[in-house]
């Protein structure tokens, strides 16, 4: 028996079943999966052509359903809740596979998990790199001791360094191949989506825009909303939003009654835009970030017609934000403790030792009241979001 091991086969399964359909073509057929060890197992046999599909599911058993029975397909194994699939029968003559959803989402939970590595990695580092250079604006020169324990220390550093380029890897792959197989996955209703997109009339732009800036407008979305509804009652027409959705450019026009509503989101899905196409609303933007997926939709509404909402009852719209808010805060929790630590070394020296308090000295303080500030913006945002739908439906 043949055993191959590949770290990251999961990111990729389209490049996977590739993969497994070349190595059955040569004689080698999946026998089995160990996903602990990322290794396949192969028996070799005659040349085959093979089709393979790879599904996973948190709630499927070990019996294929019967239309998939019907259209050939076997299981070629199975670990967890990962199977994969086999088909001798001609791709063309395949009418029925496993969706990729439950991939595309298992996969983006793996992405979220590396993405909060990245982010706690990069504030330890730059929690280290302030205090280190703090340190030497102070004194003039940093003196390093000899020990042998410095090597615990290049150790740790290059294993972070490592933990680093396998988060960014492990993120920008799963990026690339959850939009993959999106688009494959919406087939036609994407097409359909594209082309039939509600109308709204876009202003024209004589190349002078009215440009604004909104950092950090993700952590109270509702004040997002009513700037730029305000911004269209003033005549200031939305044209389009920056690519990493900071900056937002308007064109000097005639007043508009717009509602908008700035959404988190998971996935990214054609239903998803068909339910909300069908309702009128014109996705004017989308983030490309894999951590933090946020769309801004827009809906323009005629005097004396009540203001369109995206949500007619408060739960589910409730349960995002607290899922939001609860995001962030396990994220930001250990960089707080950290910045907390270092600013509380520095201010010590200052007092105690009479050290100048140099910028570098003061990062991690501002660095601590920004994260808190990330955190308590975001609960602030549920609680009155909790407090509008209460009024709403009294």
């Amino acid at each position: 028996m043949k055993k191959i091991i590949k770290p990251f086969w999961s990111y990729d399964v389209e490049q996977t079943e590739d993969w497994l359909q070349e190595m059955a073509e040569q004689g080698y057929i999946l026998k089995k999966l160990h996903r602990a060890s990322r290794t396949f197992y192969f028996e070799q046999a005659a040349p085959q052509n093979l089709s393979y599909r790879i599904s996973f599911d948190r709630n499927q058993g070990p019996v294929l359903a019967s239309r998939f029975l019907e259209n050939g397909w076997t299981i070629a194994a199975a670990s967890g809740k990962w199977q994969i699939l086999q088909n001798s029968k001609p791709a063309n003559e395949i009418k029925a596979a496993p969706v990729r959803q439950g991939v595309i989402t298992h996969n983006r939970n793996v992405s979220f998990v590396f993405f909060g590595l990245l982010f706690y990695l990069l504030g330890v580092l730059l929690a280290n790199l302030s205090t280190l250079v703090s340190s030497w604006l102070q004194d003039g020169t940093v003196a390093v001791e000899p020990s042998p324990l410095w090597a615990i220390t290049y150790l740790f550093l290059a294993l972070t360094l490592g933990a680093i380029g396998l988060a960014i890897y492990s993120i920008v792959k799963i990026k690339k191949s959850n939009q993959a197989m999106l688009q494959k996955e919406s087939g036609i209703a994407a097409a359909k989506w594209k082309s039939s997109q509600p109308t709204l009339e876009i202003p024209e732009s004589s190349g002078r825009f009215v440009k604004k800036a909104k950092l950090g407008w993700m952590y109270a979305p509702d004040r997002l909303e009513s700037w730029l509804e305000k911004m269209e009652q003033q005549g200031y027409q939305l044209h389009h939003v920056g690519t990493i959705g900071t900056v937002f450019y308007f064109v000097k026009g005639e007043p508009r009654r717009m509602s908008y509503h700035a959404e988190y989101m998971s996935t990214v899905e054609s239903s998803y835009f068909s339910i909300y196409e069908d309702a009128g609303w014109l996705k004017i933007f989308e983030s490309w970030s894999a951590m933090e997926k946020w769309v801004i939709w827009c809906r323009e509404y005629k005097e004396g017609e009540e203001k369109p909402r995206i949500y007619s009852e408060g739960s589910s719209h409730l349960k995002r934000a607290r899922r939001m808010a609860g995001l962030y805060t396990v994220l930001f929790l250990p960089l707080l403790f950290i910045y907390a630590v270092n600013a509380n070394r520095e201010f010590q020296e200052f007092i105690n030792e009479g050290a100048a308090l140099s910028l570098f000295g003061l990062l991690p303080a501002i660095a601590f009241v920004l994260f808190l500030s990330f955190i308590y913006r975001m609960w602030a945002y549920y609680i009155r979001l909790r407090k509008n739908y209460s009024v709403f439906h009294r």
